[in-house]
């Protein structure tokens, strides 16, 4: 006989399954719904014990700015190879991490590497390069101060603020403590940018209520740039917006010459995208920041 405790969790885990499908649906629990839920909490435990082993590895994906033809900007990415498991991709790991509690470790130890891997770059002969780090809404608490957390990193290694970039998704920028939190470390000097802009939460009024100084626009966006005309005008329209505000506009997810000719075109100022590089460890960065400039028209 099943237990009320089992009976409870079953149905809860069922639950959850429905939610993933579509709105209305009925899920009833089953060994598939049971099996997706074992091998959730053993990904758990392998990611608790990546994370206090320290294996978790941080990558970083150039950005490129398009009047020097150079690599400006980096974005610090997470990356997490098990010995066990290969590669486990982010849009795995990170929403496990968020649903168990995980994710202000991520990313205190994002933090950390970027901090240590700037020094770095200084060393080399880089100390004009700046990286942008990605942080969740879960890291956005009075409990774990991010004020605190980011200014004592940048201190242990004898870091600029301006050297690193706070990256928010717009969605979770939409209450007053936030803000409040982004607009200090802008006031000691970081700069903060808007990620996945025009994906849903967007509001033009937080363009012009709180200063940013970046712009990110939504790979999704740049995906469908050619073919749709509705979003040439959109994002034509929203570089020249933020340029007027004073904001520099990153466009995500560039993979061909005809979407960088267009961005160019509409004055965007920065770009990211597998047609210059994926991320890459950082001594692989380091040979791209050697190389000459990306050649394009």
């Amino acid at each position: 006989m099943i237990s009320a405790a089992n009976l409870i969790r079953n149905a809860a885990h069922a639950l959850t399954s429905a939610k993933k499908a579509n709105p209305g649906s009925v899920a009833i629990h089953n060994q598939v719904i049971q099996s997706a839920y074992l091998n959730k909490i053993h990904l758990k435990q392998k990611l608790k014990s990546a994370l206090k082993e320290r294996k978790l590895n941080v990558y970083y994906q150039p950005i490129v700015h398009l009047d020097t033809k150079r690599i400006a900007k980096f974005e610090a990415l997470v990356r997490w190879f098990d010995d066990e498991e290969g590669m486990i991709p982010p849009n795995v790991f990170i929403p496990l991490a968020e649903e168990f509690g995980l994710i202000q470790s991520i990313g205190q130890f994002v933090l950390e590497q970027t901090c240590h891997d700037l020094a770095w770059l200084d060393k080399q002969g880089f100390g004009n390069v700046s990286i942008s780090i990605n942080r969740s809404v879960n890291e956005f608490k009075a409990s774990n101060n991010q004020i605190d957390l980011i200014l004592k990193a940048l201190s242990t290694h004898q870091l600029a603020p301006g050297r690193l970039t706070v990256e928010v998704t717009e969605s979770i920028a939409t209450n007053s403590y936030t803000w409040d939190v982004l607009e200090t470390l802008r006031g000691k000097g970081l700069t903060i940018a808007l990620d996945d802009f025009c994906t849903g939460f967007s509001s033009l009024s937080n363009l012009i209520e709180h200063q940013v100084d970046f712009l990110k626009i939504d790979k999704s966006f740049v995906d469908s740039l050619m073919a749709d005309k509705t979003k040439q005008v959109m994002i034509s329209g929203l570089i020249q917006i933020a340029s007027k505000l004073g904001i520099s506009v990153i466009a995500e997810g560039v993979e061909t010459n005809e979407q960088l000719q267009m961005l160019r075109e509409f004055g965007c100022h920065y770009v990211q995208g597998y047609l210059f590089s994926s991320a890459k460890p950082l001594k692989e960065c380091l040979m791209m920041l050697n190389a000459p400039e990306f050649e394009f028209s």
